[in-house]
């Protein structure tokens, strides 16, 4: 999530993201912390808000914190796909 369209996120759900960008940053800091010393592996994806609200219509969802993890999730999906297919056919 990017600083400058932290406020359109909030438009979108106001109820699960803090009033402001920085209080949501450190929440975030210290759940990748979390999750990173569990072992696992995180990815940080960047969701902009109107993609994020475009894919939540298109799948029936509400725009909240389950639904960005979800919509990372495919985002990091396709991405990942991507970063493959480079892999087994580089001159592409």
């Amino acid at each position: 999530m990017l600083a400058r369209e932290y406020r359109q996120h909030r438009g979108l759900d106001p109820y699960d993201l803090p009033d402001r960008y920085n209080e949501w940053v450190t929440k975030q800091t210290r759940a990748v912390a979390e999750l990173a010393a569990t072992g696992r592996r995180v990815v940080k994806m960047v969701i902009h808000p109107r993609e994020l609200e475009f894919w939540a219509k298109a799948t029936g969802l509400p725009v909240n914190g389950s639904t960005r993890e979800a919509f990372a999730n495919k985002l990091w999906q396709r991405d990942d796909a991507k970063e493959k297919g480079r892999a087994a056919f580089p001159n592409r």
